[in-house]
C-alpha cells in the first residue's frame, strides 16, 4: 500500500513539474517587451470627441440620404429641405462641436461607436444643405457648407490612426465632388474667404508621421496584448489543436516583436520624406516568415494609406488653388496666364510631384491638376481615384473622378 501511495505522490510530482516546465517555456516563448514608439500629440483639453460620436450617430432617414446622393443636385430642393429639417439639430450640434478641440481618444473603436457610414452620413448632410443653398443662388452659404462637412471630415480623423484616415477619406470625398460646380459662382470676396478656410485647414493638418505611429501603435499593442495572452496558455494547459498553431505557440516572439519595432520605426522615418521619395519598407526578418498581416500591416497595405493621405492633400491644394483663381478672375475679369500671377505659395505645390500643379488657362475657362502617384503628366486625363497606385496612369483634376455608387 506505501509502494502505491509513494509512486502515486511520485507520479503526481512528476506531472507538476512537467505541467510547470511546459508552462515556462510557453511563457519563455512568448513573453514580449511592451512596444516603444515615438510620443504623438496627447487628446487636448475639453475634447469633443466622445460627444461628436454620439452626434454622429444620431442621423435620421439616413436611406433617403442615400438615395439623394445618387440624384442629380442631390434632388428637389423639396427632398433636401424634408431630410435636412430631420437633421437640423444634429447639424447645429455639429457645429458647435467643431468649435472645440476634436481628437481621437481611443484608436480601438468600441461595439457600440458609429460605423464608417455614420460619418459618411453627415458628410451627405453638409453636401445636401451646400446644393440647397446653390439652388437657392446662395453660392457663399453653398461654399461655407462644404468646407463645414470638410472640417468635419478632417477633425473626425485627428489623433488617429488609418482607420480613422479611411473614415476621413471616406467622408471628404462626398464633399469633393458636390462642391466644383460652385466655385465659378462665387464672388471674388466669398471666393476669398473660403479659400482662407481651407489654407487653415492645410496649415492645421495632422501629420502623416503621426498618423502612422498611431498605426503601429494600434497593431503593436495588439501583438503584446495577444502574445501577454499566449504566454499563460502553457498554465492553463490550453493545448493547441493543429501542427501550425502548436509551431506559432512555441515560437519565440521577442525577435518577432524587436522586428516589427524595427520596420515601425523604418516606416516612419520613410514618411517623413516628400511623396516622390517614400519607398515602402518591406518586411524585415523574421516579419516576411509570418502570415501577411499577423503583427503589422504590410508594406502595400501601408503605402496605400500613405497615398490616400497624400491625395487628401492633394485635393484640398487643388480646391485652394482654384478658390484664388476664381478670386483673381472676378477681380481682374480673366484667369491668370500662369499660377506665378497669383503670388507665392506652398499650396500651389502637388504633393505627389513637388513641383506646381498643372495649370493651362484657355480663355474663359483653365485646366489645372495634379500629376497623380505615378508622377507623370498623362495630359489630365483623370485618373481612378478610388483605386490610386504608383503604377496606373492618369491625372487628378479639381472635379473628382470616383465610380458612382449604384442605387
Amino acid at each position: 500500500m506505501r509502494t502505491v501511495v509513494r509512486l502515486g505522490v511520485l507520479l503526481i510530482g512528476v506531472a507538476v513539474l512537467a505541467w510547470a516546465a511546459y508552462g515556462f517555456y510557453v511563457y519563455q516563448a512568448n513573453v514580449t517587451p511592451e512596444p516603444q514608439l515615438p510620443a504623438v500629440q496627447p487628446p487636448p483639453a475639453d475634447n469633443a470627441y466622445e460627444q461628436m460620436l454620439r452626434c454622429v450617430k444620431g442621423v435620421q432617414r439616413d436611406r433617403e440620404l442615400l438615395q439623394l446622393e445618387n440624384l442629380p443636385q442631390y434632388g428637389t430642393p423639396a427632398q433636401k429641405r424634408s431630410v435636412l429639417e430631420a437633421n437640423r439639430p444634429l447639424l447645429q450640434e455639429c457645429r458647435q462641436l467643431l468649435q472645440r478641440p476634436v481628437w481621437v481618444s481611443r484608436l480601438i473603436p468600441l461595439p457600440e461607436d458609429p460605423t464608417m457610414e455614420y460619418f459618411r452620413h453627415v458628410a451627405r448632410l453638409f453636401a445636401a444643405e451646400g446644393k440647397l443653398h446653390e439652388q437657392q443662388a446662395r453660392y457663399g452659404e453653398a461654399m461655407s457648407s462644404y468646407l463645414d462637412g470638410l472640417l468635419f471630415a478632417d477633425r473626425i480623423a485627428r489623433g488617429g490612426s488609418t482607420l480613422h484616415l479611411i473614415a476621413r477619406f471616406a467622408s471628404s470625398v462626398v464633399l469633393f465632388e458636390a462642391l466644383p460646380p460652385v466655385i465659378p459662382r462665387l464672388s471674388a470676396a466669398e471666393a476669398r474667404a473660403a479659400s482662407q478656410r481651407v489654407q487653415r485647414l492645410l496649415e492645421e493638418e495632422y501629420p502623416l508621421t503621426e498618423v502612422i505611429t498611431q498605426e503601429f501603435r494600434t497593431t503593436l499593442l495588439g501583438w503584446y496584448n495577444t502574445t501577454r495572452g499566449m504566454a499563460m496558455r502553457g498554465w492553463r494547459l490550453d493545448l493547441p489543436q493543429s501542427a501550425p498553431e502548436r509551431q506559432m505557440l512555441m515560437r519565440p516572439k521577442k525577435p518577432i516583436t524587436e522586428a516589427a519595432q524595427r520596420y515601425a520605426q523604418q516606416w516612419i522615418e520613410q514618411v517623413k520624406l516628400p511623396y516622390p521619395q517614400i519607398m515602402p519598407v518591406a518586411y524585415v526578418p523574421p516579419l516576411d516568415t509570418l502570415p501577411e498581416g499577423m503583427v503589422v500591416r504590410s508594406p502595400e497595405d501601408l503605402f496605400s494609406h500613405v497615398t490616400r493621405y497624400v491625395h487628401l492633400q492633394t485635393r484640398l491644394r487643388l480646391l485652394y488653388t482654384a478658390l484664388r483663381l476664381e478670386e483673381f478672375r472676378k477681380a481682374r475679369g480673366r484667369y491668370p496666364a500662369s499660377l506665378g500671377e497669383l503670388g507665392s505659395s506652398p499650396h500651389f505645390i502637388d504633393p505627389f510631384s513637388g513641383k506646381p500643379f498643372v495649370y493651362r488657362a484657355q480663355g474663359n475657362a483653365y485646366m489645372l491638376y495634379s500629376v497623380g502617384p505615378n508622377g507623370a503628366d498623362d495630359g489630365g486625363i483623370p485618373a481612378v481615384e478610388s483605386a490610386l497606385r504608383r503604377e496606373l496612369p492618369g491625372d487628378i483634376g479639381v472635379v473628382p473622378n470616383f465610380p458612382r455608387r449604384p442605387l
